[in-house]
């Protein structure tokens, strides 16, 4: 141990770090050890919403569907714009992904209020439904400039194909 290399490290003190060993048959893609790596590094978060004067939501749901799930959440934002959601998707895998992706379930939320007060007033409000559909969604290049218009189906769902290795990016 040299004491003058710890001191001019770029990251220095004490580091706790965590390994996994994932025994698996065929290759790494046809065991999905990209998804397990995912679940080891990034763990389950739940959270809960109170019951509100419109009743109680399902006592399961998602924030974010993707389908098939072999494809990699990159990063869930605010858009540059902040009208709307960005979702990014990584493909690790050698061949092309066909990707159904449905935010919110298909909803965007109730609409906004006008007034800052009934904005404060009614920000954990579960809406009366299930709010109103999503407006748009496009495909967007990495600085979210649109690419594509995409439609979405009747139950809010849109369709993507992520290339081999590639990233796309839904708004």
């Amino acid at each position: 141990d040299d004491p003058h290399l710890a001191r001019t490290a770029q990251c220095p003190g004490r580091h706790v770090f965590r390994y996994a060993v994932l025994p698996h048959a065929g290759d790494w893609q046809a065991a999905d050890v990209w998804s397990a790596a995912e679940r080891f590094n990034t763990p389950l978060l739940a959270a809960q919403h109170t019951p509100t004067r419109h009743g109680r939501r399902p006592r399961a749901g998602s924030f974010l569907e993707i389908d098939p799930p072999g494809v990699q959440v990159g990063a869930i934002k605010a858009s540059e714009s902040g009208a709307g959601v960005v979702v990014r998707l990584f493909n690790p895998r050698d061949a092309a992904a066909r990707v159904r992706v449905r935010l919110g379930g298909g909803y965007a939320g109730p609409a906004p209020a006008d007034a800052p007060l009934d904005r404060a007033r009614t920000a954990d409000v579960l809406p009366d439904g299930p709010g109103v559909p999503w407006r748009a969604v496009r495909q967007v290049t990495l600085e979210e400039r649109e690419r594509a218009a995409l439609a979405p189906d009747g139950d809010g769902w849109v369709t993507v194909v992520v290339p081999p290795r590639g990233i796309e990016t839904v708004e």
